[in-house]
């Protein structure tokens, strides 16, 4: 459905000063022999919106991190659209939405997403995985490809 999909993997979710890709993913999926896509840039711009959607839209496997660093309720709420989008375009998505940290996340945000990763393990879809951590969730990804 919706054509075919580039063998790559899309490194969606937190920005900013976040380093889980190139700290984390991207050794694991270039040791693997592997293609990603990478939107985090430090020039960034709205010039790249057509670009990251392309691989949003054609990439196989797209994974979504939500870091503590994402405090926001609407990167939340990004995961059903993404979700929904890959499914219906074929492709495997996969969530990691840290947590843990307590002390760092107000308890409203910890609630909303512990109820996101609630909806996401409800979902028992074979292309949705839900990841404990980030590099479970890239070694995931590099397997789907």
């Amino acid at each position: 459905m919706f054509g075919m999909k580039k063998n790559m993997i899309g490194l969606f979710g937190t920005c900013g000063k976040t380093t889980w890709r190139k700290d984390i993913a991207i050794p694991i999926i270039e040791k693997a022999g592997k293609k990603y896509f990478n939107p985090q840039r430090d020039d960034w711009s709205e010039e790249h919106i057509p670009l990251e959607y392309n691989h949003l839209m054609h990439d196989k496997v797209i994974i979504h991190v939500i870091t503590y660093e994402t405090g926001g309720f609407g990167s939340l709420a990004e995961t059903g659209w993404i979700a929904m989008g890959a499914l219906l375009r074929g492709q495997k998505i996969g969530f990691y939405i840290e947590d843990g940290l307590k002390n760092l996340l107000h308890p409203t945000e910890r609630r909303a997403r512990n109820l996101i990763k609630d909806h996401i393990k409800n979902l028992k879809h074979k292309h949705v995985y839900l990841a404990n951590n980030i590099p479970d969730l890239i070694n995931w990804a590099v397997q789907q490809l």
